[in-house]
């Protein structure tokens, strides 16, 4: 049988010169009914973990009825949360509220799935690191603001960022002034801010062709434009300052930019003058960022440059790229299910949320702890720079895909411990006959829970997957065997067989109403033995 390798290469790559099974897929709407492998990676890549009911409820809808669910009848109607009392109080806040700030955005993400998905993406892109704005304050302000508008406009997002507290203090615009070169020439005194607004936020070094986007004089006069903005640490925001602001005119991309006494002003036409003249270039790099989230780690150039073309023919609204990628065949091709390792957020959130595990406070603060950097790396609020997680990015300039960074020989043995701490109780409550109550659809018999289970659990099909085959027979009674029906199915026989292991099948309770604690506590151990093995033994766990 020909398998996934463990780091996400295809099904159909693996073949020996097949051809993929998406190499002509396109934006094309992908129509017919989702079939369970489907919706299982439509429900992965845009939420938290592959929770069955949730997987079930979209089998045999289209892709447009499927993302209308998605996107517009669930992320709109998921209003901002409630600010917690410290931030509506106007205080800064200490250690104890940025560590609540971390859990609530957790309990949301396995609670709502798709918005908190964007705003995550978002928090990548235009990162910020508590550390540096040291107020927590200012962490909920740009959370809000990355929430608010993580399926809106982009350019919007963009005006407003930059003048976020949290962004001002982390690149430094905050002490922005102006200044002049070793030439006399003038300058903003910080450029930080400048050169990473072209260089990571809007439209990186180069276009699609290799071409330089900008030059380094570039960034010079932008910085100039960014001059004038102070944060009032008083009432907590940012105003401009037009005795601390460059007016003079600048040339940005080779053309004349009036200035401006108006620090407002200049700031906004600014922003817009870039979006104007580098358009298509910002869209390439906002749909390649989305293409590696949503799809697959190696980039389609093909596919980038057409959601560009919708980027900017829709003035940057968010929706539509994502709309159109999430229901096109590209999205719905066989051979890119799977495909991408899990990040520690999608790791271990996704595993509360496919063992239906709450998301109480101590369970968030046992993921918040594995999220620390010197951990899993992946702590909310403090991303390691400011390029963001790598294992959330495009390949880099040598070509290395980033989700190969979330896996080392050390980090892959702490995914298998921090499971069996979680199914030891470290995060809560864990028992796994509630697990298969929830998850199995007949949880009276071994064999629908087994397979239950095992779709729950496998991000690929099961007869892919590397489950091992089991050629002794059915334990027990061989007199009693399985009903025609089970033995007839191949894939139904062998994980039934691998979960039960030494228990007779006509010894499984009835997981709903058994009272017979005997042959419950004979399952619980049955079932915790399973999920460990699809969980922490298959290494196809840790793809999505």
């Amino acid at each position: 049988m020909n398998r996934r390798s463990f780091l996400g290469l295809s099904y159909e790559q693996s073949k020996p010169h097949a051809v993929p099974q998406y190499a002509k897929a396109d934006l094309s709407e992908h129509t017919g009914p989702l079939t369970r492998e489907d919706a299982r990676h439509l429900v992965t890549r845009t939420e938290f973990g592959a929770r069955l009911n949730r997987v079930n409820g979209f089998i045999g809808m289209t892709a447009a009825e499927a993302i209308q669910i998605i996107i517009e009848d669930e992320a709109e109607q998921n209003a901002l949360p409630e600010a917690p009392q410290w931030y509506k109080d106007k205080l800064d806040g200490d250690t104890d509220d940025l560590y609540d700030l971390q859990r609530e955005w957790m309990k949301r993400m396995a609670e709502l799935g798709f918005i908190e998905k964007m705003t995550l993406l978002l928090h990548n892109h235009l990162v910020t690191g508590y550390t540096v704005y040291d107020k927590p304050y200012y962490g909920y302000t740009y959370y809000r603001l990355l929430r608010t508008h993580a399926l809106g406009n982009y350019k919007e997002l963009i005006h407003k960022i930059g003048l976020d507290p949290a962004m001002m203090f982390y690149l430094d615009n905050n002490s922005n002034a102006p200044a002049t070169d070793e030439q006399g020439q003038p300058v903003g005194s910080n450029e930080n801010y400048g050169r990473e607004l072209l260089e990571l936020f809007t439209m990186g070094q180069f276009d699609s062709n290799g071409n330089s986007n900008y030059t380094e004089f570039d960034i010079s006069q932008i910085a100039r434009v960014l001059t004038g903005w102070r944060v009032d640490e008083v009432r907590f925001r940012t105003d401009p300052k037009a005795s601390l602001h460059d007016s003079g005119d600048k040339v940005i991309f080779g053309k004349a930019f009036s200035g401006s006494t108006d620090v407002q002003e200049e700031y906004d036409r600014m922003i817009d003058f870039i979006f104007a003249e580098r358009g298509l270039q910002i869209g390439q790099y906002l749909a390649r960022k989305l293409y590696v989230y949503f799809v697959s780690p190696v980039p389609d150039e093909t596919t980038i440059q057409q959601l560009a073309q919708i980027f900017v023919d829709n003035n940057f609204e968010i929706k539509p790229v994502v709309a159109t990628l999430l229901r096109s065949n590209r999205f719905f091709s066989p051979g890119l299910y799977g495909a991408r390792i899990k990040s520690p957020i999608d790791f271990l959130i996704g595993f509360l949320n496919e063992t239906e595990t709450s998301p109480s406070d101590e369970a968030m603060e046992f993921v918040r702890r594995q999220l620390e950097p010197a951990v899993m790396n992946m702590e909310l609020f403090n991303p390691p720079n400011v390029a963001g997680w790598p294992g959330i990015n495009p390949p880099d300039s040598s070509g290395a895909r980033g989700d190969h960074k979330w896996l080392t020989t050390q980090r892959l043995p702490l995914r298998w411990d921090i499971i069996a701490e979680i199914t030891n109780g470290a995060a809560g409550r864990f028992d796994p006959l509630e697990v298969a109550q929830a998850v199995s659809t007949s949880p009276a018999s071994p064999f629908k829970t087994a397979l239950d289970l095992a779709q729950t659990f496998v991000p690929i099909p099961i007869e892919l997957a590397s489950i091992r085959e089991v050629s002794d027979d059915f334990a027990g009674d061989p007199d009693l065997p399985p009903s025609q029906e089970v033995l007839s199915d191949p894939i139904l026989t062998n994980v039934s067989k691998v979960m039960l292991g030494d228990m007779p099948h006509y010894e499984w309770p009835n997981l709903l109403s058994s009272d017979d604690e005997e042959r419950l506590g004979g399952a619980r151990v049955v079932l915790q033995n399973y999920i460990a093995l699809l969980s922490r033994e298959l290494p196809e766990y840790q793809l999505h």
